[in-house]
């Protein structure tokens, strides 16, 4: 289970406490030079802000149930607010519905005020000049005949769910691949389904979670293959979540965690920490427990390969992370319009968010571009039985 992390910014704080107030973080964040001082305080430390949410102690405004990320669509706090004062700025961040599907909405705002523009369904994100949705598109995949119990003494033909994830630029419509799912391999599979899943983003960085379920019928057995990796919207290249060093450091430290927490459970089979394996990582902002990071080890399969991670997902265990990864840290400073947002909402949690760097005149249009997927969420879930 994730904890919430604290931490010391001395040049801040003034060491007065491991806890930063509400008002000294908004001062921190009221000019562009205060910004550059949280940051290089932030690299001293080591913690990149796991931090700023840290601070919310008092929940202010209208309250929210927590039902999901539609029920806040159109709240605000504040006066009217305008582009043209320099302390508004525009965020896209995504949690997710009622339904626990992943949400984005749009939100303006400052320190002191917010309101929440639109909203719509899937993870959206915004690059120079646009904003791109990561959404998933499903096949059927044809698999070998299976003959069996389960095929009842003959033929059967099977398909499988292949999940696609795609970048669609929302003004041009141009797409770039994330994630193809690789075909089963021969022999007789009962079942196949893979997809990607965003589980969590900073900036232009978003961290996929890769499942790959086969059920092999001869041999009437399953495996899980799964691969945590971080992805860049703005390229449309992955890159690693974690540098050579930072490994070296999990290695000694979270896995090892992890491993003495599984000693003693008969279904170890691991003999060690090398021996685990990252199955997924939890990343939150809210207002209650603040920003929290953790990692869920499992231990592999004894006959996976080097470069696939089998195992059954009933021996794994949540450590809290000691540290950020450096992929994390271009866009971790949280905004402070998130900030007065989740004083006003405390019980939402974030998954992801990054401002939008645009000019107010390229603001309504890419505005109305977001708002055409809430419309189109509508009536997709209208359309259902």
């Amino acid at each position: 289970m994730a904890i919430r992390i604290f931490f010391k910014m001395n040049s801040l704080t003034r060491k007065r406490s491991s806890v930063v107030s509400r008002s000294a973080l908004l001062r921190a964040f009221a000019r562009p030079a205060h910004v550059a001082a949280f940051a290089v305080a932030v690299r001293r430390v080591g913690l990149p802000v796991l931090l700023a949410a840290a601070t919310m102690l008092t929940p202010l405004g209208c309250k929210h149930g927590g039902k999901g990320l539609e029920d806040i669509d159109g709240l605000a706090a504040g006066t009217a607010l305008a582009l043209s004062d320099v302390s508004i700025v525009d965020v896209l961040f995504w949690s997710l519905s009622a339904q626990g599907e992943p949400m984005t909405a749009w939100v303006r705002g400052s320190a002191s005020e917010f309101r929440v523009l639109a909203t719509r369904p899937g993870v959206t994100l915004p690059v120079p000049g646009s904003l791109v949705s990561l959404e998933e598109t499903t096949s059927l995949v044809d698999l070998e005949e299976c003959l069996g119990p389960q095929a009842k003494g003959g033929l059967k033909e099977v398909s499988g769910q292949a999940r696609s994830l795609q970048l669609v630029d929302l003004l041009s419509g141009q797409t770039v691949e994330v994630y193809a799912p690789p075909l089963p391999e021969e022999g007789g599979v009962e079942d196949f389904e893979a997809r990607a899943v965003p589980i969590a983003s900073v900036g232009t960085m978003v961290v996929l979670r890769i499942e790959e379920d086969v059920v092999h019928c001869a041999m009437d057995q399953s495996s899980r293959n799964v691969e945590v990796l971080a992805f860049d919207v703005g390229s449309g290249k992955p890159f690693p979540l974690f540098s050579a060093i930072e490994e070296d450091a999990l290695q000694a430290s979270e896995k090892a965690t992890a491993f003495e927490l599984l000693r003693g459970n008969r279904a170890l089979r691991a003999k060690g920490p090398r021996e685990l394996f990252l199955r997924d990582l939890e990343f939150r902002l809210s207002g209650r427990r603040g920003l929290t990071l953790s990692y869920v080890f499992t231990q592999g399969d004894e006959e996976a390969e080097d470069t696939v991670v089998r195992f059954s997902s009933a021996l794994s265990v949540s450590v809290p992370a000691r540290a950020v990864p450096a992929s994390f840290a271009p866009g971790l400073i949280v905004p402070p319009v998130l900030v007065r947002l989740l004083e006003a909402v405390p019980d939402l949690e974030i998954y992801g968010w990054a401002p939008i760097l645009l000019s107010a005149a390229d603001v309504p249009t890419l505005l109305l571009a977001f708002a055409g997927g809430q419309e189109k969420g509508k009536s997709a879930a209208a359309a259902k039985p």
